[in-house]
């Protein structure tokens, strides 16, 4: 003869066990679903931190381009390289000569189109010492130039302060420039220290 607690667990066992079986039978994933969900979480092909990049030409250097994190993604679209934490980039002249530079906090490096897009307290300097500081600003290696539809504010190595609304375009060195649309220009004057 069979206890009544015997019994009690039998039908608790019976319960979870039918329980068990209509749970592991009533999930079904939609293939569509799960192809959206991989798509939405597409994970870089290759990372590093704290990366240095050297780009040469000829075997001469052009560019030094340090970052502190480098995401590479593949993606059916468009091939991109991802620099979520910023840049640090230098360029050299022929003579191995450093003659400027991009600082930006994010970038994103399409290199099938050669494009290069800065993002966030991105600031230029050239050979001369005139620096172009703005919030966006677009490289096209291929035309050798750089560009922003952004405001952007220039200090020339002679203390000239202008700010320009709709953005500016500039060669790849950020020697010759055009801004689009003045708003106020004004000239620094520094005392002398005794």
């Amino acid at each position: 003869m069979e206890s009544d607690s015997h019994k009690f667990l039998r039908k608790i066992l019976s319960i979870t066990t039918l329980l068990g079986a209509v749970m592991l039978f009533s999930c079904v994933n939609n293939p569509d679903d799960v192809r959206a969900v991989k798509q939405d979480r597409q994970l870089p092909v290759e990372w590093a931190d704290d990366i240095e990049i050297i780009y040469s030409e000829a075997g001469k250097m052009k560019v030094l381009m340090r970052a502190p994190r480098m995401e590479k993604y593949v993606d059916e679209r468009e091939n991109y390289t991802l620099l979520p934490k910023g840049i640090n980039a230098v360029f050299f002249d022929a003579d191995d000569q450093e003659n400027s530079s991009i600082k930006a906090g994010y970038a994103i490096e399409y290199p099938d189109k050669k494009l290069v897009e800065a993002r966030y307290n991105v600031q230029v300097i050239n050979e001369n010492g005139d620096t172009l500081n703005t919030e966006y600003l677009t490289w096209d290696r291929n035309r050798q130039l750089i560009f922003t539809q952004s405001s952007v504010r220039i200090v020339t190595h002679e203390n000239e302060v202008i700010y320009g609304e709709n953005g500016m375009e500039a060669d790849e060195r950020f020697t010759r420039w055009r801004i689009k649309q003045v708003k106020e220009s004004s000239l620094l004057i520094k005392e002398e220290e005794d």
